[in-house]
């Protein structure tokens, strides 16, 4: 009985310890809530960067009213950019979101595509 107390005792704070926590992540979350239209397909390209401006990391993806979706960042990436592609049969247009998002460290960054989102021709 005392040695399973002792192993108790010296085995679990390690076991507690070692255990790795989701919440140390950094992530970011992508939400697109512009209303749909049947004629005009809309897809983002979200770039993660290091410090040093190297791109490191890219997701794609086909937007539709109401999508979100969470991403966990690269470990060297420090910031997030945005660019848009608006497909129709006139033709592509391509965008960059005119907002640079930092990514802070083991929290989650909110990327949101609204009405309200300012986007132009260059990288921001």
């Amino acid at each position: 009985m005392r040695k399973i107390l002792l192993f108790l005792f010296f085995v679990l704070p390690l076991a507690l310890v070692s255990c790795s926590s989701d919440d140390d992540e950094t992530t970011y979350t992508f939400t697109y809530s512009l209303d749909d239209s049947s004629s005009i397909e809309v897809s983002a390209s979200i770039f993660e960067y290091t410090e040093a401006g190297e791109k490191v990391s890219t997701q794609t993806l086909t937007c539709f009213k109401g999508m979100s979706e969470t991403f966990k960042a690269k470990p060297n990436a420090v910031k997030a950019k945005v660019y848009i592609i608006m497909s129709s049969s006139s033709g592509k247009s391509y965008r960059w979101v005119q907002q640079v998002y930092y990514l802070e460290n083991g929290k989650d960054t909110k990327i949101a595509l609204t009405g309200d989102t300012i986007i132009g021709t260059l990288e921001p």
